[in-house]
């Protein structure tokens, strides 16, 4: 068993640094944007057109 009056005493968590917390701050800025973006073209209605087997703009030719 270790001896108690050796280990180091326990310390206060230390505060999180500025550098941190705005790098926390971008990642969730960055989610929050991706998110908008994937909402945004998720409700874009595709440009359709009519289709046909017979269609010769689109029929392989020989």
């Amino acid at each position: 068993m270790p001896d108690l009056d050796v280990l180091p005493p326990r310390t206060r968590p230390k505060k999180m640094s500025v550098v941190v917390i705005l790098s926390y701050a971008f990642d969730w800025l960055i989610m929050v944007v991706v998110g908008l973006i994937g909402y945004f073209l998720g409700n874009v209605t595709p440009n359709k057109r009519p289709f046909s087997l017979l269609d010769p703009n689109i029929a392989y030719v020989n």
